[in-house]
């Protein structure tokens, strides 16, 4: 009776296995490649609004344009928002605005040197405010603004060193790089330049309406009417501004 062979298995060679692999790798590398550039261009533009995709706001002044994440944009505006509660004219929005870009990067931070905290990197031991108080962002703003203007001539100075006469920081002259981009959100945020900001929001979160209604409310005070329905916040104003 004759044995049946066993059937047989084909042998790549090593050189060939390897070469195999390496196409692979490569077709790999290109269409990753290919995707992550689309994903960029992608991420970069909106094609419907010419807007950042990524949540966040852009102003674009004198041909300039400044993006800030949604938290930054948040607490920029609250700066600027207590100082039209106090009456405090565009330029005093521009000095805290570049001292919190510079102290944090305006982003409400629990730490910091030593005792530092906040926006503006105040500390509890030098009379600021108790930790707490400094971490409201409306209390630190309102504690710049009551140091700044005891600056003798805050309103003329050069907007560094009135932000260094409040901050004597040890690194005096680190406010001026942020000046530039401080101007363009004060004077948007103030309503002196028109139509110059876009925002991006993508949450569905009804609770993101509810607090933008409330810091509206408290910025504006009197100056406008703010309701908030859904996702939907529609402010009407009383002031052409």
């Amino acid at each position: 009776m004759a044995r049946r062979s066993a059937p047989r298995r084909a042998i790549r060679s090593p050189r060939r296995w390897l070469r195999s692999l390496a196409a692979l790798v490569v077709t790999l590398a290109l269409l990753a490649g290919l995707g992550y550039g689309g994903w960029r261009v992608w991420q970069k533009v909106d094609p419907l609004f010419n807007v950042p995709v990524n949540e966040g706001c852009q102003t674009t002044v004198g041909g300039n344009s400044y993006t800030l994440d949604l938290e930054q944009s948040g607490n920029a505006a609250i700066i600027v928002a207590e100082s039209i509660r106090r009456g405090l004219p565009s330029r005093a929005a521009t000095i805290a605005l570049a001292t919190a870009m510079q102290e944090s990067g305006l982003r409400n931070l629990d730490y910091g040197d030593r005792d530092s905290i906040g926006l503006f990197q105040q500390r509890p031991s030098q009379g600021w405010g108790t930790r707490a108080q400094i971490k409201d962002p409306w209390y630190s703003s309102g504690k710049f603004y009551d140091e700044l203007v005891k600056v003798a001539n805050w309103q003329t100075e050069d907007i560094n060193d009135a932000a260094q006469s409040v901050q004597k920081s040890g690194v005096p002259d680190g406010y001026r790089k942020h000046i530039d981009a401080a101007k363009a959100w004060a004077s948007t945020l103030t309503g002196n330049s028109p139509r110059a900001l876009s925002c991006v929001n993508r949450s569905t979160d009804a609770g993101r309406a509810g607090a933008l209604a409330a810091t509206t409310v408290k910025g504006l005070a009197n100056r406008a009417t703010v309701t908030a329905k859904g996702t939907t916040v529609t402010v009407r104003s009383t002031d052409a501004t």
